[in-house]
């Protein structure tokens, strides 16, 4: 046996355990405001921390070991400091669009392994409200940042003539909705138009409801991007969730049906390609089909004609195709350089 290989091999393997124990505590670091008590503070001490975040000397210096040795926090004899970079990732989720703490939040990881276990060994698939409201509160730290700083103005203008259609007032419905962040967002940099989200998560819409309430011009409902035909809109929009579909294809023509000749859909979704060669080049990828796997897939699953996508399945050719074949004619690629998602302007 070779010795040096198996080591070399555990230690690849053990260092995705550390990635999941490493995401853990970034976790606990958002939920305890330790990255906010150490932003803009300068180099400090496990003391100081402890003092200035409220929570014990000894977990803190832990804590703090454990993300310098992470390569979070720098360090320098017994000083830790968050650099400015770190602050912004970390720390910042309200000017920040490159937040991204907040989607570190747990899961019931047994349940969670016991749902895909069965899922694997009968080749089916679940609806994200199986998990119960864990995967909102997930979504929720992964979006909010983009949905109040991104969407609104890089998005939105990146999109010819969409400024000025939501200026003018139209009629918009937000296809896979989720808890609402999207919707919240443009109804309130454009109190002219009238935005309408629809999810099939009670969950979500549950969140969403409750985030719109006081937004008159913005609602939302559980309802099937399937069955958005029987609707009419100006623009139809549809935020990171056509590869969660299990038949996005028809989910596209019931878009098409609800728009008229001069309408809009506004697509973002997973920046990927066509081959498992070309999707190589993304540095995160083995925890992009991890997450597939997790929730993309059984969701593409869920229904028993399927076409189960996941997170990689929905390259820009396959959503052109698709576009072409709901009806719709006009066709342009945005890369707003966001490194995750591709941004789809698609007309009648």
């Amino acid at each position: 046996m070779d010795i040096k290989a198996i080591n070399a091999f555990a230690f690849t393997v053990w260092s995705h355990r550390q990635g999941a124990v490493v995401a853990q505590m970034i976790h606990l670091g958002h939920r305890l405001g330790l990255y906010k008590a150490m932003a803009g503070q300068g180099p400090m001490t496990a003391a100081a921390l402890a003092k200035r975040a409220g929570i014990g000397e000894r977990y803190a210096e832990e804590w703090l070991r454990c993300q310098a040795a992470g390569g979070l926090l720098e360090y320098d004899n017994h000083m830790f400091l968050l650099p400015d970079a770190g602050a912004a990732v970390l720390a910042d989720d309200q000017s920040s669009p490159f937040f991204s703490a907040g989607a570190f939040a747990p899961v019931d990881a047994r349940a969670q392994a016991d749902r895909l276990a069965d899922a694997f060994q009968t080749n089916s698939g679940h609806g994200y409200d199986e998990g119960g409201t864990d995967l909102v509160d997930i979504l929720e730290g992964m979006n909010a940042p983009w949905a109040r700083l991104v969407l609104p103005a890089m998005v939105v203008d990146s999109i010819p003539g969409f400024r000025d259609r939501l200026e003018r007032g139209a009629l918009v419905i937000d296809v896979g909705c989720g808890s609402g962040l999207a919707v919240a967002a443009l109804a309130e940099a454009f109190p002219q138009s009238t935005f309408v989200g629809i999810d099939p998560s009670e969950h979500a819409i549950t969140r969403a409801q409750e985030r719109l309430a006081d937004m008159p011009n913005a609602s939302a409902e559980v309802g099937y991007a399937e069955t958005v035909e029987a609707r009419e809109a100006d623009v139809v929009t549809a935020f990171d969730c056509l590869h969660d579909m299990s038949r996005p294809d028809q989910a596209l023509t019931s878009m098409r049906a609800a728009l008229p000749d001069d309408g809009l859909l506004v697509v973002k979704d997973i920046k990927t390609a066509r081959t498992f060669e070309e999707q190589g080049k993304n540095p995160m990828l083995a925890m992009m089909y991890g997450l597939s796997i997790m929730s993309c897939l059984p969701s593409g699953l869920a229904t028993e004609d399927g076409l189960g996508l996941g997170n990689q399945g929905l390259y820009p050719e396959k959503m052109q195709e698709m576009a072409a074949g709901a009806g719709f004619t006009q066709f342009t690629v945005h890369d707003l350089g966001d490194p995750v998602n591709l941004y789809f302007e698609i007309r009648p």
